[in-house]
């Protein structure tokens, strides 16, 4: 796999690679989860197992991103492209922080993130659709070939 394109996990506090769902029916699914903002604390209770928790609240959007090629046809330069799902808060475990700070933690937490997307519960278009880590794109954001 090619190196991934640092602006596609640009994000003003932390980008996950998201891995597609080839059972569900979407044809064009999220491949990125978008952290924008993390900090405070709270207590809330979050869905079994974990019940009462101290949490930070996060905001993040579920994406399609892409970088689309320049077209001079439409005199349009190339740029990237969010194609947001999902824009909404959600209260992170104080001890699944680290995990979400950098690509290297993620890496080390694979399981522990894994088992926090998959509580996340979708309306609409996304129903169904189970949120994993992409550790190929991962790998490839933490060894990029030349």
């Amino acid at each position: 796999m090619p190196t991934v394109d640092k602006r596609l996990y640009q994000a003003s506090y932390f980008a996950i690679p998201l891995k597609a769902n080839p059972q569900h029916p979407m044809t064009s699914q999220p491949n990125w989860l978008i952290i924008e903002s993390m900090g405070g604390r709270l207590v809330t209770n979050l869905p079994e197992p974990l019940g009462e928790t101290v949490c930070q609240q996060s905001s993040y959007k579920i994406v399609r991103r892409q970088i689309l090629p320049e077209s001079i046809e439409l005199g349009r330069p190339e740029e990237v492209t969010d194609f947001v799902y999902e824009y909404s808060n959600q209260a992170i475990p104080t001890w699944a922080v680290h995990p979400l700070s950098s690509h290297e933690a993620l890496s080390e937490n694979i399981a522990t993130v894994n088992s926090l997307l998959a509580m996340f519960k979708f309306r609409g278009d996304l129903q169904g659709f189970v949120l994993e880590v992409d550790t190929n794109v991962l790998n490839n954001i933490l060894n990029p070939t030349p």
